[in-house]
């Protein structure tokens, strides 16, 4: 058998073995019915493929195989199941998007006003700040995850801004690295990551790119474009957003607390990274 034929059957293995793990763990999600509950099966999933990887690569000799076809049938297995599971992206789906007709202003207006209202939403709802704040197992699962992830789909902040989405029935699709794209909006997140002193003091900050949203009466809403987790000996401590208003021209950065109360702490003149830093860092001591 070629190296071809060798992957596809052992990435339908690794598929096949995934898929057994959630059936056998999924029903004991701690984090079920929140906002994390994804990331629980991803965990799973993560292992499984981690686990089958190490089995090949301690038997490359009996399958003939190379590092290069390990790599690739662990993406082609996992990738397998999250389609299947969590991305609506596929090549039919995508097929049947490029075959609409031509998408209105009113629409793309729609889609627009609503992905921004949820990112404003995301930063201040009770569930996701106490997932950050409580002293629970979760917001433990939480900072665990924080410490081991600095790119923008591996970072918690966007893992909980998606799944905070799909609560809704809201989903978007990764185009690259930072671009993704809902319905016919496409627009960027980045993640930061501000070490403070040391590894287990830093700063945590979700971005996106949104400017004003457009409302059918001409006058723009408030806009969130930051969501920022201050993070003291690898446990979340302080929540801010900064939230820019479109008629008075400046961003307020918000400290928020547990079930999404908040307060303003300070005007900043733009949302640049240094100026959130500052103005971070000046009213957390």
């Amino acid at each position: 058998m070629n190296s071809i034929g060798k992957i596809k059957i052992l990435s339908e293995k690794l598929e096949d073995e995934i898929l057994k793990a959630l059936r056998e763990k999924g029903n004991d999600n701690p984090m079920k019915g929140t906002p994390l509950e994804s990331i629980y099966y991803l965990d799973i999933m993560n292992n499984t493929a981690k686990e089958f990887k190490n089995f090949l690569n301690s038997s490359k000799a009996k399958f003939d195989i190379t590092d290069k076809d390990i790599e690739e049938i662990g993406s082609k297995g996992y990738t397998a199941v999250y389609s299947k599971l969590f991305d609506d992206s596929s090549e039919e789906v995508e097929q049947k998007k490029d075959d609409l007709p031509i998408v209105s202003q009113a629409e793309l207006d729609e889609d627009e006003r609503k992905i921004k209202l949820m990112f404003y939403q995301f930063c201040f709802d009770d569930e996701v700040t106490e997932l950050f704040l409580e002293d629970s197992e979760n917001s433990r699962i939480i900072a665990q995850e924080m410490a081991g992830t600095t790119t923008v789909t591996g970072a918690i902040t966007y893992k909980l801004f998606k799944s905070f989405l799909k609560k809704s029935d809201v989903e978007f699709t990764e185009i690259d690295v930072t671009k993704f794209r809902f319905s016919n909006l496409e627009f960027t997140l980045t993640v930061d990551r501000v070490v403070i002193g040391s590894d287990d003091n830093y700063l945590e900050i979700l971005t996106n790119d949104f400017d004003d949203i457009p409302t059918d009466d001409g006058l723009p809403l408030a806009l969130a474009n930051n969501f920022v987790v201050y993070v003291e000996n690898f446990r979340p401590k302080f929540l801010y957003a900064v939230i820019r208003s479109p008629i008075l021209g400046n961003y307020a950065l918000r400290k928020i607390a547990e079930k999404g109360v908040s307060s303003n702490v300070t005007f900043i003149p733009n949302n640049e990274m240094n100026t959130i830093i500052d103005a971070v860092l000046e009213y957390s001591n």
